[in-house]
């Protein structure tokens, strides 16, 4: 691309070349305007890059531990699986199951990351991107709050998990699963892989569809119950949401088994 005399261009349209087409090169080509808007330019698409280049370097770390991870276990169809929802004192815990295709084109997806170190806006995004790909086969799995208290917490995450793996739709020879233990139902395929989430492709992209996907079902439960208010706390044991419990009682999406120290014996709103 010719930079040459960029300072007789508009701050306007220096901006709109940073925007569309951005590069070191154009870093380089405004470094000695001395305009301050074009350096305030300069600065942003400076950083832009550099972030760019770190996602796009974490990227190939989950991309080849997860390759590296099939190697060792001779296997071809790997898929990766991760929770959501173990700490909330409301809603379900979610699991969901992911295998990503060959040709699945990740360019769209340079930030795919444990769900954790993204925003929201940055999680929607994403999970729009995968599950609206071919290139990806996923599956969900949930279990109650009413399965959490008669079963606890780690039974029902067995559940969950379990519920995806007969969700999905797809034959894998390998089931990476976040964390430091491997459901007894996936034995003979399973692998566990502590902080998983953030080193292999496939469980970050599950954890990400099952982050947005409980988010959503607590927004929606936000709807029917809003004096919990939900919809920020996604059934976490917030201040707010802990005084909302002993003025109204729970109701029927609170897990009783995590109500202790919360309420006494006292109303309950059914529904």
């Amino acid at each position: 691309m010719d930079f040459c005399n960029l300072e007789d261009l508009s701050i306007k349209k220096i901006k709109e070349m940073c925007m569309n087409k951005p590069s070191w090169e154009l870093v380089h080509a405004i470094e000695n305007d001395k305009r301050k808007g074009v350096q305030d330019l300069k600065k942003r698409l400076r950083n832009r890059l550099i972030a760019e280049e770190k996602n796009k370097a974490h990227l190939e770390s989950l991309l080849s531990n997860q390759l590296n991870l099939a190697r060792e276990n001779n296997a071809k169809r790997v898929a990766g699986i991760d929770e959501v929802g173990r700490g909330p004192i409301a809603g379900p815990v979610v699991s969901c199951i992911a295998s990503l295709q060959h040709d699945f084109d990740f360019n769209r997806i340079i930030k795919l990351n444990d769900s954790k170190s993204l925003t929201n806006n940055e999680r929607e995004k994403i999970y729009n991107e995968l599950t609206s790909s071919s290139g990806i086969k996923y599956a969900l799995g949930t279990s109650t709050p009413e399965e959490i208290d008669k079963l606890n917490i780690q039974n029902a995450l067995v559940i969950s998990m379990t519920r995806a793996y007969n969700n999905l739709n797809e034959e894998i020879d390998l089931a990476l699963v976040d964390g430091n233990f491997v459901p007894p139902t996936l034995d003979n395929i399973g692998k566990y892989v502590p902080q998983g989430d953030q080193k292999v492709a496939s469980i970050a992209a599950a954890s990400i569809i099952a982050k947005v996907y409980r988010d959503r079902l607590m927004d929606d439960l936000h709807n029917k119950y809003p004096q919990y208010n939900f919809k920020s706390n996604k059934g976490y044991g917030t201040k707010e949401h802990r005084e909302a419990i002993k003025a109204h009682g729970p109701c029927c999406v609170h897990r009783k088994s995590f109500l202790s120290g919360i309420i006494q014996e006292g109303p309950s709103i059914s529904g």
